[in-house]
């Protein structure tokens, strides 16, 4: 299931933003869409903001922006950057977190699952961009019940991918409305491997591509625009122990022996005392 002549390209401060023909590119080169990189270890992208306005002004109305993800989960600072260089309209943007392997500050699985509860915060599920073998190419911590509640983004640069070519969670669509753990874009083409021999107008060789995993222009758009919006919960905290409750104050003496006891010496004490008190004035008055 691959949706033709949709190309959607990804871009960063790696791409001059003047290279690109952003209005050539939608004319004449079949481009539907742009995902430009916003933020990578809670810095943004010194690109970003010219990226998007320059595809916004050509047309290209699927916008999306992603995080390159690290060690450090900068959530907070990439709804905040989200926020401000999409004018604060998030809800029909695609939100992205690009999770591979780098040499300088490693992203784990758990980080993962950290950013995606904050960004699911904001109304919408993001979107992973994550190999077979996870962030950090060991598979490690994968299935995730937090990440596949999550679509795909797969980068696999050959041949149309099959389940076997997915991370463990995730699978590839049966139809148009499913999501949750479905890839729904494939990332087929970078450096120059697997390039197609129709290269899309306006974009610079070599540059990342992608197609959509649907049946038709309007599911993408449904789903780009609408996304997953089913929220992530944070891990559920146990229970606090139960208080226990104070103890029973006896009904009557019947169901205390122990009280009653001490009752009836009580008396006793009482009877002694008030024996004593008229001896006592018996003394003092016969003197």
């Amino acid at each position: 299931m691959i949706l033709p002549n949709a190309i959607i390209v990804d871009v960063s401060h790696w791409q001059e933003p003047s290279s690109i023909d952003w209005k050539t590119a939608r004319e004449q080169g079949n481009v539907v869409g742009a995902i430009v990189k916003l933020m990578q270890g809670g810095h943004v992208d010194p690109a970003a903001a010219q990226h998007l306005a320059n595809a916004q002004a050509a047309g290209i109305t699927l916008l999306g922006v992603y995080d390159f993800g690290t060690s450090i989960a900068d959530d907070v600072a990439f709804v905040q950057a989200a926020l401000d260089k999409l004018q604060g309209n998030l809800s029909t943007r695609l939100l992205v977190l690009d999770s591979e392997q780098n040499n300088s500050s490693q992203m784990t699985v758990p980080v993962m699952e950290k950013w995606v509860q904050g960004v699911a915060g904001q109304g919408r599920l993001p979107v992973l961009y994550m190999g077979r073998a996870g962030p950090d190419g060991t598979g490690e911590g994968l299935p995730s019940a937090i990440l596949s509640k999550c679509d795909l983004w797969l980068p696999k640069y050959g041949p149309e991918p099959d389940n076997s070519k997915l991370p463990a969670g995730f699978r590839l669509p049966v139809n148009d409305t499913e999501t949750g753990g479905v890839c729904r874009l494939w990332q087929f083409t970078g450096d120059g491997i697997n390039a197609p021999d129709n290269w899309p107008a306006g974009i610079p060789p070599k540059n990342d591509l992608s197609y959509a995993l649907f049946s038709t222009m309007d599911a993408l758009t449904a789903w780009w625009t609408g996304g997953v919006s089913a929220p992530v919960a944070a891990p559920t905290p146990a229970p606090p122990e139960p208080t226990p409750p104070p103890p029973a104050i006896p009904a009557s003496t019947e169901d205390d022996p122990d009280l009653a006891h001490l009752q009836a010496e009580l008396a006793a004490m009482g009877a002694r005392l008030t024996q004593l008190a008229e001896a006592i004035k018996k003394y003092y008055t016969e003197q």
